[in-house]
């Protein structure tokens, strides 16, 4: 037709879709709103796109983009971490109300202190079967805030008796003056297993269905900055726009600090090597005083 355009609006952009996703989801739409998907497959089995033009059309989409392209469905990220990630398998609501005795609780702290660089408590609990359940956070970008303020709010958050049921606080064994600090403040610091790729891999087989049922269960209105971070947290790029294949992987270090605290959780907790205490004798003290102002 003589000056018509072709406009996309297919909802490729996961950051820019995801509020309207969330609506849906979660039946906050406005009441006058209406929500229609343009389904290609749907266009093809009617008549109106060739299939030829469809099969190489799809032979050229990614396998994250192939429902968004093909169904209208809402986009994810390509190249997630954790694909395996669904907020209506592993989430719950109030999770403290069902805990029984006899389940270990633990902490897990990453380190940050600003606003690209988050401050990351999570609290868990594993029951006698082997499930973890992540009750709670804290979630801080406050520039404002010193690690003696952290210190303080996650000592008051919940109650950590010195008992044979409340674990370890993991924290990243890069900061040990950190920990030492934390250490000092009544949240007694044990270095995490810090491995990346194969902490990763802890907690991929842990996000994985046993008999039906999630061995991991988030609190979904406690803990929305994990669910989130989990949902967007990615493998890293080459330079050239692709995921590479012979090097080695790499996750993208964005927004990811609740992802890395639950990675210190599972994979220190499974038994694979760690990295020791960081309040041992072997690690020599660091200058508190620049953590104080």
């Amino acid at each position: 037709f003589p000056g018509a355009k072709l406009a996309e609006f297919t909802p490729i952009d996961p950051h820019l879709s995801r509020p309207l996703e969330d609506m849906i989801n979660n039946g906050t739409l406005p009441e006058d709103w209406a929500v229609y998907y343009c389904n290609t497959k749907c266009a093809v089995e009617a008549g109106h796109v060739d299939q030829a033009w469809f099969d190489e059309f799809f032979g050229m989409v990614s396998e994250e983009m192939r429902e968004v392209r093909m169904r209208g469905a809402f986009a994810s990220f390509e190249g997630l971490v954790y694909p395996t990630f669904n907020p209506r398998l592993h989430t719950d609501s109030d999770l403290t109300d069902s805990f029984t005795e006899g389940m270990y609780h633990y902490r897990a702290i990453d380190w940050g202190s600003g606003p690209e660089n988050a401050f990351v408590c999570l609290w868990a609990a594993k029951d006698a079967v082997g499930t973890w359940y992540i009750y709670d956070e804290y979630y801080s970008t406050d520039q404002n805030m010193t690690y003696m303020d952290h210190a303080d709010r996650i000592y008051n958050k919940h109650p950590w008796p010195n008992d044979s049921w409340h674990g370890p606080t993991y924290g990243d064994p890069a900061s040990p003056g950190l920990a030492r600090l934390f250490t000092q403040s009544g949240i007694p610091i044990v270095g995490a297993n810090n491995q990346v790729i194969e902490g990763i891999e802890t907690v991929r087989v842990a996000l994985q269905l046993k008999n039906g049922d999630p061995k991991v269960v988030i609190d979904r209105d406690r803990c929305p900055n994990l669910i989130r971070e989990l949902q967007t947290y990615v493998w890293e790029k080459s330079r050239g726009g692709k995921f590479t294949r012979n090097a080695a992987p790499k996750p993208l270090k964005r927004d990811d600090h609740s992802c890395d605290a639950l990675r210190y959780l599972l994979h220190t907790n499974s038994g694979a090597a760690g990295k020791g205490s960081v309040t041992g004798g072997k690690i020599k003290p660091k200058n508190l005083k620049r953590f104080l102002r």
